[in-house]
């Protein structure tokens, strides 16, 4: 992840326009790998889209990641992946038990 930022991120954050920071922060969370090169877990995901949030609020950043409309690109993005990610049984439960098909029921 810091080489990703190093080669990609040119200033600070809190000096990218909008429409600039959203594209780059969609690059960084399709991008996004651990060193080794898996995947983060899909609650990972929004912890550093967090993290990112609090950089710039306390950079005085103008506007939210996380709420306002010009970043509306890279949160779909996040979603997504972080979706994906879920269906491949990333998570915090991959393994959680299932309700019973009425079918299992009756043969029991």
């Amino acid at each position: 992840m810091i080489e990703w930022v190093n080669e990609n991120f040119q200033t600070n954050l809190e000096e990218y326009e909008s429409d600039v920071l959203d594209q780059t922060l969609s690059q960084f969370y399709v991008e996004l790998r651990k060193y080794i090169g898996d995947d983060y877990e899909s609650d990972c995901l929004k912890v550093m889209q967090v993290s990112l949030e609090r950089y710039l609020k306390s950079k005085a950043y103008p506007k939210s990641i996380i709420r306002d409309r010009e970043f509306l690109s890279s949160r779909k993005v996040l979603e997504g992946k972080a979706r994906k990610l879920r269906e491949q049984g990333t998570g915090k439960r991959p393994n959680r038990s299932r309700s019973l098909t009425k079918e299992e029921k009756e043969v029991l």
